[in-house]
């Protein structure tokens, strides 16, 4: 019997068969790329984080106090907490930098941000002469930035007063005795955070060009509610250093207590304490 000799290589409807193979697996193998990108990408911010904790704490054994957050000048805010805490992280911009953040939240020397230039008021807070001002409203333009400090906790604006604000240090009027560290200067001393591992110090900002360097647990101004660039959520430094990720409703409190049941309102008494130095829930425990 004469055998019919199989022709060289793959016919079309084997070839069709490994292409559609490919494709599944592409299909399959795309979105654990990404994810396992995205854990890549938090992970290195949870670093940033760490670094920042650690320029934190030796600001605090240094200086006894937590850096507030911003500094007022002739009616002009800016700043401070990141320029402070910038030579305990080696002089770096880099570690307050989230990777995951628009290109527009990136601090670095030479930056084209709108905004004046340090001079000799600035350089009282670490910045360096010359260079661009980390400004924040009312003056125009758009202030982009990676990461929020918690500088008035859990409270009402209105009751944030110089030694009595329940975060870790909401601003400065400048002043030639507030060039120094102390707590007149609504600069909170270390030994005031009660529970260090479980009040908050600096997250993931929501980056929207405006208050970026605050975080907030609900829409201050100035502060936003921590974001959800990761995953849903934010990478949180406490004030003992370590960092977690949370979900951003997990950060946030209601506007009102109407409707909620105990259970709901004992979770966000907890998530309030943690915004606070006392580790009280404050104004919303009541």
């Amino acid at each position: 019997m004469r055998r019919v000799r199989r022709p060289d290589g793959f016919t079309l409807i084997e070839l069709l068969v490994v292409v559609a193979i490919i494709t599944i697996l592409i299909a399959l193998l795309l979105p654990v790329l990404s994810r396992a990108r995205q854990e890549a990408v938090r992970v290195k911010c949870s670093a940033n984080l760490r670094s920042i904790g650690q320029a934190l704490t030796m600001y605090t054994q240094q200086y006894g106090c937590y850096p507030a957050g911003r500094c007022t000048n002739r009616g002009m805010n800016f700043a401070i907490w990141p320029t402070r805490l910038r030579p305990f992280a080696g002089g770096s911009e880099a570690v307050f930098n989230c990777p995951a953040q628009d290109e527009r939240c990136e601090w670095k020397k030479g930056q084209s941000t709108p905004g004046p230039l340090a001079g000799e008021v600035e350089s009282h807070y670490g910045y360096e002469f010359g260079e661009r001002v980390l400004m924040q409203p009312p003056l125009p333009g758009a202030y982009f930035f990676s990461y929020g400090y918690n500088g008035q906790g859990a409270q009402e604006i209105g009751s944030v007063k110089d030694g009595t604000h329940k975060g870790l240090g909401f601003h400065i009027v400048h002043e030639p005795s507030t060039v120094l560290h102390h707590e007149y200067a609504s600069e909170l001393r270390a030994s005031r955070v009660r529970v260090p591992s479980e009040m908050i110090a600096v997250g993931d900002a929501t980056a929207e060009g405006g208050d970026d360097y605050y975080i907030a647990p609900v829409r201050y101004f100035p502060g936003a509610p921590p974001g959800s660039i990761h995953r849903g959520g934010a990478n949180v430094l406490f004030c003992d250093g370590h960092v977690e990720w949370f979900l951003q409703r997990d950060l946030v409190l209601p506007l009102g207590w109407e409707g909620l049941d105990a259970a709901e309102r004992a979770r966000f008494l907890a998530i309030a304490r943690r915004w606070n130095n006392d580790h009280k829930a404050g104004d919303w425990d009541g």
